[in-house]
């Protein structure tokens, strides 16, 4: 149906009225004016130094010269964002233009809106300001919209959230009418276009005009839900996770660049060296590794409590909601009835301590559809909240079926290889590198890594075949993996899509295979290794029984 087209009575000595493609649109806070060449400038420091550096080395004062310009048309550069950035919310869709020379505009249905997540640098603290970003699930990629203050930003996220609901709800068809019903032929009226097609923008789905506020419900009154918040003695956890060594070795990589600009004194090492010798090596083992020691308690725990200072993980009117941190801060929202399962990771060292890391599997939401919502804390904390986010608490506590033998021995053979690897390359090494290189070794040294291997590779099969299982109950899938880290993964048997049967040649001589429920949230799958066959059937038919039945021989 299309609503009928009126004549443009506009008289000739009036302008017409804007198009509805041209109205409503908004900039952003013109505080952006300000973030944005703070960050270009931010942003290309490396290159900024790197020229001021060139420039250096000619004779004169160019280099004075060059910092600001340099600086002064980058900033520039970031003027433009703000020129050249507007958005607006129609009934139907939101949509944000950029672009100076390469237009772009980025759309997003309300009703397909899944997530509206808000963070702040320590910049855009201080200005007042948030970064939204708006998801729909189709992919990774988000609708960002880098500054709005505070309150807009809130309003924002109430506002496309409920408008999803409302449009959602108003793509619910009525129910027909008939015309020869009695009742309707004794009030005609009922033939009526209901009320709804007085609006454009609901009579038309094609409207793209601006409104000011899409049409909302009434916000239910708050049921906010604490589920966890911060704790103090969770900061005893960090030291025992070593994720940040990767900044540490990123760190040590940028200074070693600029070790070879530094003149050093060989002999004043040398010297030092004495010193240090003369104190007693044992005594100067301890004290460096006691600095060690610090340093990485200082770096480990200070980064825990930036990254996840005020943390605060509550449930409000059906929605997740995870806000964190110190210097940036982040508020992610997780709808619940999209959230399919859960993942609970105990890494090998915080297991001594009764640590644990929680996590959601959702659909189009977080990264690839997985979302961190607690860090490094009590494994019974952990359980508790999820426990309470999946309604049962029988999922992460059950004992998971073993894969058996046959399982267990591929564990031991796949964390040999490297063992097998490290002895052929040692002893490649000593018969054809050391020759070559007219230099002498003991056949020792070459093979002790391999050596050493051996052992290690036997815990690790052994931790590993600990890990591994399943479980099923009446709602949910329970799988068990993991080497060093013992990870439990629940996903609802209602999110389940599908089955993928994978064999190698050496599984299928062991009468094993891999098992893959694929699913929407999350990674898109779950993975069950080194399961025996029968179970793997046998789990699949309870899980699905109609998409597997077709597959099933001598079974009802």
């Amino acid at each position: 149906m299309s609503l009928e087209q009126t004549p443009d009575v506009t008289p000739p000595d009036e302008s017409p009225e804007p198009s509805p493609q041209d109205e409503g649109w908004l900039r952003l806070d013109k505080r952006k004016l300000l973030l944005d060449p703070i960050g270009a400038v931010r942003s290309a420091i490396f290159p900024i130094a790197a020229v001021i550096f060139g420039v250096s080395s000619l004779d004169g004062i160019w280099w004075v010269l060059a910092a600001p310009v340099v600086v002064t048309v980058i900033a520039l550069f970031g003027l433009i964002p703000w020129f050249t950035t507007t958005y607006r919310i129609t009934a139907t869709q939101f949509q944000m233009r950029k672009g100076l020379l390469n237009k772009s505009t980025s759309t997003a249905p309300l009703d397909r809106i899944r997530s509206v997540d808000l963070e702040a640098t320590v910049l855009h603290r201080l200005l007042g300001m948030r970064k939204v970003q708006i998801g729909t699930g189709v992919d990774s990629e988000r609708i960002e919209l880098d500054a709005v203050t505070t309150e807009r930003a809130d309003e924002l996220r109430a506002q496309l959230l409920t408008a999803r609901l409302a449009s959602t709800n108003a793509t619910v068809p009525a129910s027909p009418v008939d015309p020869t019903d009695p009742a309707v032929l004794a009030a005609p009226s009922a033939l009526a276009a209901p009320s709804v097609l007085a609006d454009p923008a609901a009579a038309d789905e094609s409207y793209d005009g601006p409104v000011s506020a899409p049409p909302t419900p009434s916000a239910p009154p708050s049921t906010e839900q604490v589920l966890a918040r911060f704790d103090w003695t969770w900061v005893r956890f960090a030291p025992f996770n070593f994720a940040r060594l990767a900044v540490i070795a990123a760190a040590i990589g940028v200074l070693s660049q600029f070790a070879g600009d530094i003149d050093v004194d060989y002999a004043e090492i040398a010297e030092s060296t004495r010193a240090a010798l003369r104190i007693g090596v044992v005594v100067l083992s301890v004290v460096i590794a006691l600095s060690l020691l610090v340093g990485w308690l200082i770096i480990s725990m200070g980064g825990y409590m930036v990254q996840w200072w005020a943390l605060r993980l509550t449930r409000d009117a059906g929605i997740l909601r995870m806000s964190a941190g110190l210097l940036t801060t982040r508020s992610i929202s997780v709808e619940e009835k999209r959230v399919r399962g859960i993942e609970l990771v105990e890494p090998l060292l915080m297991r001594p301590v009764n640590g644990a890391e929680l996590a959601t599997l959702a659909t189009g939401v977080g990264d690839g559809g997985t979302t961190k919502i607690l860090p490094q804390c009590p494994t019974d904390v952990a359980v508790a909240v999820a426990s309470d986010i999946l309604g049962d608490a029988h999922p992460l506590r059950v004992r998971l079926v073993q894969h058996g033998f046959a399982a267990r021995r591929r564990r031991h053979i796949s964390f040999q290889w490297m063992s097998l690897i490290l002895l052929v390359l040692g002893a490649v090494g000593h018969q054809i590198v050391l020759p070559m290189a007219e230099a002498e070794g003991e056949l020792w040294w070459f093979l002790a890594p391999g050596l050493l291997w051996i052992p290690l590779g036997v815990v690790l099969a052994e931790l590993s075949y600990a890990h591994l299982g399943h479980f099923l109950t009446d709602d949910h899938l329970v799988v068990g993996h993991g080497a060093t880290a013992r990870r439990r993964t629940v996903l609802e048997v209602d999110g389940i899509i599908g089955w993928v049967f994978d064999q190698s040649f050496f599984q299928r001589r062991l009468g094993l295979v891999t098992l893959q429920a694929t699913t929407a949230a999350g990674a898109e799958q779950v993975t069950l290794t080194d399961i025996p066959e029968h179970l793997a059937v046998r789990l699949a038919a309870d899980a699905t029984r109609e998409p597997v039945r077709p597959f099933l021989t001598g079974r009802d």
